[in-house]
C-alpha cells in the first residue's frame, strides 16, 4: 500500500501551507521577524517572542512543583490512595508526582502507590490534566464505612 506521486504532492503542499501559516501568525503577533539575505529568508525571534518563550518555559517548570501545592493542605474525612502507572518515557514527571505527594504528607506504600489523609488540591489535579498525566493516575477515597470509591 504505497503512496502515489499525487498523494505525496498533496501531503507536501498541506505541510508547506501549514508551515507558512504558522510563520505568518508568529510574525503577525510580533514573535518573530523575517529578513532577506540574498535569496535566503532569515527568521529570528524578537524580544517579545523571547519573553513569551521564557514565560512558557517557566510556567511549565512551575507545574508539579511541591512548593505550589503544599500551601493548600486540608484534611480529608477519608483516607486517600493515589496509584499511578506512568510510562518510563515520562520518568521525570513520575518523580515530580512523588515529590508533590510527599509534600502533601502522603506516605509511600510502593513507589507508585501512596496513602494520605489530606485532600488532593484541585490545582494539582488540573495540572496533571494539563500535562496529560491524569490518564495514568487513579485516586481513591476510603470512607469511614471502609468502602473504596474512586475520587475522579
Amino acid at each position: 500500500m504505497g503512496l502515489d506521486d499525487d498523494s505525496l504532492s498533496s501531503e507536501f503542499n498541506k505541510n508547506r501551507n501549514r508551515y507558512y501559516q504558522v510563520i505568518w501568525n508568529l510574525e503577525k503577533d510580533g514573535l518573530i521577524e523575517k529578513s532577506k539575505n540574498g535569496k535566503n529568508v532569515l527568521v529570528a525571534i524578537t524580544n517579545k517572542g523571547r519573553s513569551l518563550l521564557k514565560k512558557i518555559i517557566n510556567d511549565k517548570h512551575k507545574l508539579l512543583s511541591p512548593d505550589v501545592y503544599k500551601n493548600n493542605l486540608s484534611k480529608s474525612d477519608s483516607v486517600i490512595i493515589v496509584a499511578f502507572d506512568i510510562p518510563e518515557k515520562l520518568r521525570s514527571r513520575r518523580s515530580q508526582i512523588r515529590k508533590v505527594l510527599k509534600s502533601l504528607d502522603f506516605r509511600m506504600i510502593q513507589k507508585s502507590v501512596w496513602i494520605g489523609k489530606n485532600k488532593i488540591p484541585d490545582d494539582f489535579i488540573r495540572d496533571l490534566k494539563d500535562l496529560n498525566l491524569l490518564v495514568y493516575i487513579d485516586i481513591f477515597s476510603i470512607n469511614k464505612s471502609g468502602s473504596l470509591k474512586s475520587v475522579l
